[in-house]
């Protein structure tokens, strides 16, 4: 994991990182369950296109929380 941003609600948690992947995670069924890791994850998001080597180096919910913005490269 290389970068992490919280939705303004508190409710989802996004991931990214190597592998060009980046993951939305629901906060309150990680509180609430002590294992399972694919049952705490919403939802998971492919680069279309991509080779697998796109690094996410930044990303940001807006402020209503309904977009999640990820960048990839060197010129983020």
């Amino acid at each position: 994991i290389r970068v992490l941003a919280v939705s303004p609600c508190g409710r989802f948690l996004a991931s990214g990182g190597t592998g060009d992947v980046v993951r939305l995670w629901d906060v309150d069924t990680i509180m609430a369950e002590a294992g399972g890791d694919d049952r705490r994850l919403s939802a998971e998001w492919r680069r279309l296109g991509s080779n697998g080597y796109l690094d996410t180096y930044a990303m940001a919910f807006n402020p209503t929380g309904d977009v999640l913005a990820a960048g990839h490269g060197p010129c983020v």
